[in-house]
């Protein structure tokens, strides 16, 4: 089992272990127990409801990219930490990525090169004799290192994106063998065209 995986497990063993506390607290304090499984329930339903509403985002971002670009491979990816220095190095600047990474954005290619999209904007298109190596590597995306592609430039730039498990997007991150997997199919498409 992997460091994160670690660590996700241990996290979400803790949120179990107080979340059971805090529900033991209520079922034996004064409160309408009706009341409690209400509230309870309320919970629940508004947090499932933020997973569907987010992996329903993700999904219409990167059918936007699919949808402009016909025959365009895509995968949802969140900016690393130091893409938008990278990209301010480069004289590129893209408004509103976080600097902590976590951005939400979609990874298209094709024949032609590749392009970085937000919703339904391309934020970066290059093509693929501007691009000098595809890598797999870490990046650090939301507080946590995961599994990343580096895309280097000619120009010297080295541009890291973190892959979701699902290329619609979703909550998870792509896994190390997703990732090479990825590196891999980008490659093949740069030494075809």
């Amino acid at each position: 089992m992997t460091r994160q995986r670690w660590g996700l497990l241990l996290s979400t063993l803790g949120v179990i272990a107080l979340s059971a506390n805090a529900w033991r607290r209520l079922a034996t304090s004064d409160g309408d127990p009706v009341l409690i499984v209400l509230v309870s329930l309320l919970i629940v339903v508004l947090i499932v409801a933020g997973i569907v509403l987010a992996a329903r985002r993700d999904s219409g971002r990167r059918r936007a990219a699919a949808t402009a670009r016909p025959g365009w491979s895509t995968q949802a990816v969140w900016s690393e930490a130091g893409l938008r220095d990278a990209l301010l190095a480069q004289g590129w600047y893209i408004e509103r990525l976080r600097p902590g990474g976590g951005t939400r954005l979609t990874l298209a290619w094709s024949g032609e090169g590749i392009e970085l999209w937000r919703k339904a904007d391309v934020l970066l298109g290059l093509s693929w004799p501007e691009i000098a190596a595809i890598t797999p590597t870490t990046g650090l995306s939301g507080g946590a290192v995961r599994p990343a592609v580096a895309v280097s430039t000619t120009a010297g730039a080295q541009l890291v994106l973190v892959p979701t498990a699902k290329p619609d997007g979703g909550l998870l991150p792509a896994s190390a063998a997703a990732v090479d997997a990825l590196v891999h199919t980008l490659r093949a498409v740069r030494d075809v065209s």
